[in-house]
């Protein structure tokens, strides 16, 4: 049987271990050349759809699906690079889940708005 002691000593040298591993942040703000130099090539994701709609599994053929299904895509010109924007649900303070089908090594927005 194991002891309480032997299971938190495993438990501290199990998180010990996974906080080894390390991870960078950089910020290209208003740097989009900058960002792609680092990036390399993006896929984008740009919201341009037939007409508004929540978003679900539209960008799925990308790896990226919005699994709360309640995020409203649609057109307004405040949308200063195509017209066409995302806002996060209204029903859960505007928060929006994007769920990808990869790790990424790399992610840039263009908005309007507060991003946070």
């Amino acid at each position: 049987m194991i002891s309480e002691a032997t299971r938190t000593i495993g438990l501290c040298g199990s998180l010990a271990v996974a906080g080894m591993a390390s991870a960078g942040f950089v910020e290209f703000e208003n740097d989009q050349a900058g960002w792609l130099a680092a990036a390399g090539a993006p896929t984008t994701i740009d919201f341009v759809l037939p007409e508004s709609a929540f978003l679900t599994d539209q960008y799925e053929h990308l790896g990226v699906t919005f699994p709360q299904g309640n995020d409203v895509a649609f057109p307004w010109t405040g949308f200063l690079t195509d017209g066409w924007g995302v806002e996060g649900s209204p029903f859960t303070f505007g928060d929006m889940i994007v769920q990808w089908d990869q790790p990424l090594y790399a992610i840039g927005c263009d908005f309007a708005g507060l991003l946070k």
